[in-house]
Parts: structure tokens; sequence; C-alpha cells
């Protein structure tokens, strides 16, 4: 079991007890630093930069595989949706990925005239660009696809899309979520 907190972290439920947990794609060690300057005890990631575990190490914060959390990602990301909360997911996104890409965010509901005017479904789309990043692509792409294929397991539309513009050597990953509500 896993929730967002309002400040971006996530409580986590570990055994007996809730860990409060940072999560990212890529962890660096400042990311260690800033996580138990805010009373963080746990990094989660895809990958942890050799800084990242000297820093854990110095600091007490222990590290989590990201695979191990995938599952209670994806189902944090369902609530958001069925909350229709586009502010904290967006919050969610900022927090996973790394500071040094571009990312873009659309929030979209859905209604119809059958529904009685209800919202039916909710769509959300993050488009992440690597212009200057472009080593950390396949570790955040990586990611991505975890986490859409978990959040499709769990009934959630998903669509995921890379692709590389060799004009400006930029690379991009767009993932759309959907959930109907009805």
């Amino acid at each position: 079991m896993m929730r967002l907190l309002e400040d971006g972290s996530f409580l986590y439920l570990k055994g007996d007890v809730e860990v409060k947990l940072r999560i990212r794609s890529v962890a660096t060690g400042d990311d260690v630093i800033k996580a138990r300057a805010a009373g963080v005890s746990a990094l989660a990631a895809k990958l942890f930069l050799p800084e990242a575990v000297e820093a854990a190490k110095r600091e007490g914060v222990e590290l989590i595989n990201l695979e191990d959390v995938a599952e209670p990602l994806a189902r944090v990301l369902g609530d958001l949706l069925r909350q229709r909360r586009a502010d904290l997911l967006v919050r969610f996104f900022q927090e996973l990925l790394p500071s040094e890409v571009t990312r873009s965010y659309s929030y979209y509901e859905y209604s119809s005239i059958l529904t009685g005017g209800a919202v039916s479904s909710v769509s959300f789309k993050v488009e992440i660009e690597f212009k200057k990043s472009l080593e950390l692509f396949e570790d955040v792409l990586e990611f991505i696809s975890a986490l859409a294929a978990r959040a499709s397991d769990l009934g959630m539309a998903t669509s995921l899309d890379s692709r590389t513009d060799p004009r400006y050597k930029e690379r991009k990953i767009r993932l759309e979520i959907s959930l109907n509500l009805l």
C-alpha cells in the first residue's frame, strides 16, 4: 500500500512499518541529501548513481529498487486519476523525473449528454524531452514503460511512445494514461 503526500513524498507500507519514501527514476547524491533533509527514510529509483550510494550510506537512507514499488506506484496513479487530482498527478511526475529533463503535462475530463453531463473518463499525458541529458533516456524510458505496464494491468488505458529527433539531437517520451470512471 502506498499514498502520495502533498509534499511529493510517498508513505509506503513495508511489512508492518510505514516508511516515508521519495521516488526518482535516476537518483543522485543530491537526491539522497534532499530526501534526508525532508525527513525521508528511504529512496527508490531505477538507477542509483555511485554518488547516491555513497551519500545513502553516509546519511542512513535506505535504497529501494523501483521494481519493488512499481505496482503500488501504479495504484497511486490510478487513485489520483479516479479522484480527478490533476495537481497531484503533476506533482507525482515532478517527483519521479530527473530535474534535467523538460516535461509538459495535459489533463482532460470527458463527459457527454448520455451520462447527464457527469465526467465519464479522465486522461493525463506527460511528455518528457531529453535535450542535454540523453544518457538518462534509456533508464527513464525503462521506468516509464514499467509504470505503464503496471497501470495497464490495473485496468487503465495506456499509450507510450518514444521518439528521436536527429536534427536537434533530442529524444522524447510521451505517456498517456486514461481511466473510465463509469
